[in-house]
């Protein structure tokens, strides 16, 4: 994990490095002889930038609310055919109309699809609003990002290719592509779609792990307003990429992208929690093959396979050592139990100590393993996956655990059920 922090941050430096020379003004140079070059080549090289900048604009309110993102740009390049509109001389009106990204996305906008993607960011809207609605929002979430993604990226790509030929511009010829945007760097066009894709799928990461562990949070409502927060961001920040500037945009772009970065490792771990949490036990009802076994082989093989009672694994939620939502495997051989983390080179550590006491039970979405002291603070606890509830009892015995009950939510929901039942036999 450690690696992958290095290589997502070196990742954001090298797109930073790649993605603003396209998004600064041209400097003027002093040489006399390249003075007429440079004025032959002056406008299809600011074209070219300008087109750098009106696609890496609008980012991040794609990546935050996709289907709301392409009604807005699909609404635009109609309105702005509209008579009242396309006879408008005024500077805002033609600088939308002359928008490269607009121009691309003409030939595909229509009314219909309009209001498709606008009654699909409303359903998508409120099927992550709830928390038992957003288990299945998760997914439709999922679907969203990969569908608008790849529409997004096409109109995109067809927008920086240097043939493209909306603005009667002639056939740019790779040398200015290259002194233009990537002076550095052959097949420039190609480097550029590659960046914007990588940007584009880090906000999206980024954004569906806080999806994710907002609806994990037991705050109630949490969702709607997270939900309402997210399409108001995306229409405030493309009312700064339409009616601002696309550069002013682009720059905040590039800023947002920044701590993406450096969050994506973290994103990635709160990823994978909820894929071998939440889905993995929706999905074992169909299929064994996601049932966690007891003992997993090649966990047994890393702890050296003689005497290895337990060898599964656990997620933590917050432990001494350990980062949250990290991978660990609980062990259990005949002389201790303990914890080893699966992707970091730490040595494994004691479940718990003499003093301590380890409690099992049942959270909202989980399994969770508690470990308290003897006042009963709570010290270190994990998440094991439901699909793992036919093996309770044979983990309460190889954890050397208590039965906890209900923990959370669960108990409170329990705790009302109860009293329900109570009332109603009065």
């Amino acid at each position: 994990m450690r690696d992958l922090c290095r290589w997502s941050k070196l990742l954001g430096l090298v797109l930073v490095v790649l993605l603003v020379p396209g998004c600064e003004p041209s400097q003027p140079h002093q040489s006399n002889d390249t003075t007429t070059s440079l004025k032959e080549q002056s406008p299809p090289v600011e074209y070219l930038n300008k087109r750098l900048i009106e696609v890496f604009g609008p980012l991040p309110a794609i990546a935050s609310t996709p289907f709301l993102g392409l009604a807005v740009l699909t609404g635009t390049a109609l309105l702005v055919e509209e008579p009242v509109f396309a006879n408008s001389e005024l500077r805002l009106v033609q600088q939308i109309r002359r928008n490269s990204l607009i121009l691309q996305a003409k030939p595909y906008a229509s009314w219909w699809l309009f209001g498709t993607f606008t009654s699909l960011a409303g359903l998508t809207w409120l099927a992550n609003s709830g928390k038992l609605r957003g288990t299945f929002g998760k997914f439709v979430r999922i679907a969203e990002d990969i569908a608008v993604g790849l529409l997004y990226l096409m109109v995109g790509a067809d927008t920086l290719m240097p043939n493209t030929g909306n603005v009667g511009l002639p056939e740019l010829h790779p040398a200015i592509v290259l002194a233009g945007i990537v002076p550095a760097l052959e097949s420039s066009t190609a480097i550029l779609i590659l960046a914007a894709l990588i940007s584009l799928v880090t906000m999206m990461l980024t954004r569906l792990a806080l999806d994710v562990l907002i609806w994990l949070s037991p705050v109630p409502f949490i969702d709607m307003i997270f939900e309402t927060c997210k399409v108001l961001f995306s229409l405030a920040f493309l009312a700064i990429y339409f009616f601002l500037s696309p550069l002013v945009a682009a720059m905040l772009s590039l800023l947002l992208l920044v701590p993406c970065f450096l969050l994506l490792p973290w994103a990635i771990r709160l990823l994978h929690f909820g894929y071998r949490i939440v889905l993995c036990p929706i999905l074992a009802q169909w299929s064994p093959a996601f049932v966690p076994q007891l003992i997993e082989p090649a966990l047994a093989q890393k702890a050296g396979g003689d005497g290895v009672t337990l060898a599964c694994p656990a997620w933590v939620l917050k432990a001494r050592g350990f980062k949250k939502r990290e991978t660990v495997a609980l062990y259990r051989t005949s002389s201790q139990r303990t914890v080893r983390p699966q992707h970091a080179k730490r040595r494994a550590r004691t479940l718990c100590h003499a003093e301590e006491e380890v409690l099992l039970g049942r959270a909202l979405a989980w399994i969770e393993l508690r470990v308290i002291n003897r006042e009963g603070q709570l010290l270190d606890h994990y998440a094991l996956p439901l699909s793992m509830m036919g093996n309770f009892e044979r983990l309460l015995a190889l954890l050397g655990a208590k039965d906890g009950g209900a923990f959370g939510v669960m108990k409170i929901l329990h705790t009302m059920g109860t009293g329900a039942e109570r009332a109603s036999s009065l």
